[in-house]
């Protein structure tokens, strides 16, 4: 929590906290309104390739700066 609570990137959900309660631990993140990939491709059907790569270019940007700022 303390390594990722510092991350900010726009290809990240920020981290708030971490917590544990009745032995079930849990992180606390930032709320982000809108449709997740599985809801996206559900209602669409498969994506055009440069939108697909452009997705996977971005959660790539996201992964990149977190093992970086590491």
């Amino acid at each position: 929590m303390e390594a990722g609570g510092r991350l900010d990137h726009p290809n990240l959900v920020r981290l708030s906290d971490a917590r544990e309660e009745a032995g079930i631990h849990f992180l606390v993140m930032e709320y982000v309104e809108g449709e997740d990939l599985r809801q996206v491709v559900k209602r669409r059907g498969m994506l055009p390739v440069a939108e697909a790569c452009e997705i996977v270019r971005q959660a790539v940007c996201g992964l990149e700066y977190a093992t970086s700022a590491a």
